[in-house]
């Protein structure tokens, strides 16, 4: 009798389908973590339409979540539990990088979705920890607050919420900013 080995199974790059209490998804796919759901977003190339990212509940923040040149991605809360993004403790960059070219709108309570429905629950960043040296959000790109609220970063770097570097674009309705403190010899307070 002769042995045969079985195939190789052919690796499934599909990410998994939305589970029970999923928290971060686009559509019915679930991710697992917020820079896996904006990689597997749709290239946009008129930065018009933008690809919405549910989350739901809290998310710690323990590296830089970048959004490349290519994408236009609109982060809502999935439900009216809310979301918050929260430093994890011992991280001290940048929470968001938005990339020249790239797009990023955080957008909360109250915000007119394109199909007119209206996003229920809070949407907040949360920047607090030690030794903090980085913003909650540096662009270069552009980046959008829309019914959100950034609090409690206290950094030695520039612009303690919004770092808007050379060429970036900020856009802000409805934004609100609470206890944000940059120390920087350059200054920078809130926005940057």
């Amino acid at each position: 009798a002769t042995s045969q080995e079985a195939p190789e199974a052919e690796e499934d790059v599909t990410p998994a389908p939305a589970q029970e209490g999923a928290q971060i998804m686009i559509g019915d796919t679930a991710y697992a973590s917020l820079t896996d759901a904006i990689n597997a977003a749709k290239p946009s190339e008129d930065m018009i339409n933008g690809e919405y990212i549910k989350v739901r509940g809290q998310i710690d923040v323990s590296s830089t979540i970048t959004v490349p040149s290519d994408k236009y991605v609109i982060i809502i809360p999935a439900d009216e539990t809310g979301v918050t993004f929260k430093r994890a403790a011992g991280f001290t960059g940048d929470m968001f990088s938005v990339e020249s070219d790239g797009f990023l709108e955080f957008s909360g309570a109250g915000t007119q979705l394109e199909d007119e429905s209206i996003v229920e629950g809070e949407f907040t960043v949360d920047g607090s920890g030690d030794g903090v040296i980085g913003s909650v959000v540096k662009v270069n790109g552009s980046f959008a607050m829309d019914n959100a609220s950034v609090i409690n970063n206290s950094t030695t770097g520039n612009g303690s919420a919004i770092n808007n570097e050379k060429d970036g674009k900020v856009f802000l309705n409805g934004a609100g900013f609470s206890a944000n403190i940059s120390s920087s010899a350059e200054g920078g307070g809130v926005i940057y």
